[in-house]
């Protein structure tokens, strides 16, 4: 009896010492379980080792039956106490780790820097909210637990908002992009949220994750704007943008009007089709290499070259090629990158300004000299008239009086033409019709060209008007007519067209000098032997000619020039060896008007008695007139300069009849001596003499001031007829 008893005791200790260690895992405690467990196990083993005395009858003793009893009752209660204590343990295991876990997760939810909001599904109400999103709203958390899903969103975002929340809470989806969320002050920010439904407090909650990602929207629509602005520059840009080789020069990337520029594609170059240093004129290829070399070996410089290309066409082509090079954080040169710009146009505008600017410098030039020897030819033209008048007719030294003044009026008609190409001729502008002028004058064009030429004339129907001196148009035709007859020595056809035209702003930018409105365009063309470019660069410089010695005297074109100029005109010429010359004219138009002729006088012999004042600065010119005048009958007054003139005609104001006033004089000029003396008597008539025109513009001057214009050099009979026009006039 006392064995089974024994046994059954030390197998309930066991287990008692078994579940007791695994206690040690359910509650944490591993120390305190390890002791209670190792007790329980001694117990065990002792137990054990009275069993097995009692097995082998080796001690005689009896057991105290009454205390084994007790015994295994202790052991059955000790294993029923392990066993009832673990679920105890284990739930107060799971009570400290649910607490651990919301400690966690509150402070993962407090310190979080999305921003959390925690929402009902059904009344969409918001049940908590971190400070992230407070921050981020601008709202306190208490504020926040009275708000919901639509107080959060702008106006035009909610109805956009509370569907995605309804996808969400149907667990279509998990991540919403690109919420417009309303903060407290009225500011509007961009968020995305990741969410999810858990239950919160019995209830089925939404957990939305906020990231505020308006900085960053903001970077991506900026970049997105950068790169359209880049996309839509190379679109746009009128150049070539490259990167090359730093060795070979060979492109490794291309944007922009390859194909316009160059005529290939970039593809060509890319896959050594072609090669940018063979599209190189051969005249710039050596200096091109040179600014090449230098850019590579030469730190921070910039390397801008002007040189022609070949096109695909074969057409030759002036481009700017700007370089700089890239170098490595060791100052090592990696690459080269450029711009490209093809600026032919550019080149062909700055050759004909500064064809322009040459013939401007020779025309000053030539103006100038023509003045000074139009006052000389004044006094020569003067003297030659006393001479042959003192000599009479009977003399036998009458024939070299007139071959003086012969010579005189041939050097006129020369400074003539010089003053007409440097646009200082003095000129009498009225408003004609071009068409019937040029109809006036074809017989003579006809004369002149020869039989052997046909004229064509091809009148514009109804074009304007044009303010000019007649007889200067008419030489502009006759001088074209000679030109024309002389470039077609075996026949051919002379043509002459007018027409209206309107130039616009694209004309003017890329005619230099000429401004937009209503012109008439005289064409006059020729089939003849054409120029060639070098010649027509030449062609309107004075005493430029083609012609053999004795042919020309080089001042045909360049009067042309002048004349045009003079009148505010246009004017090119195109031509092509073999295939004729075209020049074209644009004269402004004007609106027709009614132009009276001058009142015509007639001519009195004798107006002995009138006073004249004359002043003029040159003394062969002065002395000349004063005597011419004095012979013909009038007392005449002298002054050097016009501060003498208004001296003198203050003095003798009641007595002067007229004054003759020469234009440019030192102290005072013409001008200012009429508007003196006119102050004192302002009904005073006035000639004003001048051998230069131009910038001066003395014909509106003459109509503003109210005098009468004479040209230098001046016949002295013209002048006495003039004079006596103008004394008439008082009566």
């Amino acid at each position: 009896m006392e064995a089974p008893i024994l046994g059954i005791s030390v197998c309930l200790q066991f287990a008692a010492a078994f579940f007791a260690l695994r206690l040690t895992r359910i509650t944490g405690r591993r120390a305190s379980w390890y002791l209670i467990s190792s007790a329980i196990l001694l117990m065990a083993v002792r137990r054990s080792i009275t069993l097995y005395a009692v097995l082998t009858s080796n001690d005689p003793r009896p057991l105290d039956m009454q205390a084994e009893i007790v015994a295994l009752l202790t052991s059955g209660l000790l294993l029923i106490g392990v066993i009832l204590i673990a679920p105890i343990f284990r739930s107060f295991r799971r009570i400290e780790e649910l607490q651990e876990s919301e400690k966690r997760f509150r402070t993962l939810f407090e310190t979080s820097t999305e921003g959390i909001l925690i929402a009902e599904t059904k009344t969409k109400k918001f049940l908590y909210s971190n400070p992230a999103i407070c921050r981020m709203l601008g709202y306190s958390e208490s504020e926040m637990k009275q708000m919901g899903v639509v107080d959060i969103f702008s106006g035009n975002a909610i109805e956009y908002a509370v569907s995605e929340f309804e996808a969400l809470e149907r667990k279509e989806k998990t991540h919403v992009t690109d919420l417009r969320c309303l903060t407290k002050d009225g500011r509007i920010i961009i968020s995305d949220m990741s969410a999810t439904i858990i239950p919160v407090d019995g209830k089925e909650c939404i957990v939305g994750f906020f990231s505020d990602v308006t900085e960053r929207k903001k970077a991506e629509e900026a970049l997105k704007w950068s790169w359209e602005r880049y996309r839509l520059f190379i679109k746009n840009f009128q150049g070539i943008a490259y990167e090359a080789d730093i060795l070979t020069f060979k492109p490794t990337l291309f944007h922009g009007k390859i194909m316009d520029i160059t005529g290939h594609s970039a593809d060509e170059f890319l896959n050594d089709k072609i090669t940018w240093v063979g599209l190189i004129h051969q005249d710039d290829l050596a200096s091109v290499m040179q600014e090449r070399k230098k850019l590579v070996l030469t730190p921070d410089y910039v390397a801008n070259s002007e040189y022609r290309i070949r096109r695909k066409d074969g057409q030759i082509r002036w481009i700017n090629d700007i370089a700089v090079v890239v170098r490595s954080g060791t100052s090592e040169a990696t690459r080269i990158q450029g711009t490209i710009f093809d600026i032919t146009e550019r080149r062909e505008l700055e050759k004909k300004l500064l064809q322009s600017q040459k013939l401007e410098a020779v025309g000053l030039l030539a103006g100038g000299v023509a003045h000074d020897f139009n006052n000389i030819l004044t006094g020569i033209m003067g003297y030659a008239d006393i001479l042959a008048d003192e000599l009479g007719m009977d003399s036998s030294l009458i024939s070299e009086a007139e071959e003086i003044k012969g010579a005189a009026i041939r050097a006129a008609d020369l400074t003539s033409r010089l003053l007409a190409f440097s646009r200082k001729q003095v000129i009498q502008p009225i408003n004609i019709r071009l068409n019937e002028l040029i109809n006036d004058i074809c017989k003579l064009i006809s004369r002149l060209i020869g039989s052997n030429i046909e004229m064509v004339f091809v009148p514009g129907k109804d074009i304007d008007e044009i303010h000019a001196d007649p007889g200067q148009v008419e030489q502009v035709m006759l001088n074209l007519a000679v030109n024309a007859r002389d470039a077609m020595p075996n026949g051919g056809r002379f043509t002459i067209k007018t027409e209206s035209v309107v130039l616009d702003d694209r004309f003017c930018i890329d005619h230099p000098g000429s401004k937009p409105g209503k012109y008439v365009l005289l064409t006059v063309a020729d089939t003849g032997i054409g120029m060639a470019q070098d010649i027509i660069d030449h062609i309107f410089e004075p005493f430029y000619t083609t012609k053999g010695i004795g042919s020309g005297t080089g001042l045909g074109l360049a009067t042309v020039y002048g004349i045009i100029k003079q009148h505010d005109g246009l004017i090119y010429v195109t031509s092509e060896t073999g295939k004729g010359t075209q020049f074209e004219m644009y004269l402004p138009a004007v609106e027709s008007e009614i132009i009276s002729k001058p009142d015509e006088y007639e001519d009195h012999i004798e107006e002995i008695g009138a006073t004249i004042l004359l002043a003029d600065d040159e003394d062969m010119v002065r002395k000349t007139t004063e005597r011419f005048l004095t012979n013909a009958g009038y007392t005449v007054l002298t002054a050097s300069d016009g501060a003498e003139a208004v001296r003198l005609f203050e003095e003798n104001a009641s007595s002067i009849d007229l004054a003759i006033i020469d234009m440019i004089m030192p102290e005072l000029g013409g001008i200012e001596v009429i508007e003196r003396i006119r102050m004192i008597e302002p009904g005073i008539n006035v000639i004003v003499c001048t051998g230069y025109g131009g910038a001066s513009q003395p014909e509106k001057l003459a109509e503003k001031h109210g005098f009468t214009l004479v040209a230098k050099p001046f016949r002295f009979k013209e002048l006495l007829s003039t004079v006596r026009r103008a004394l008439q006039k008082d009566e």
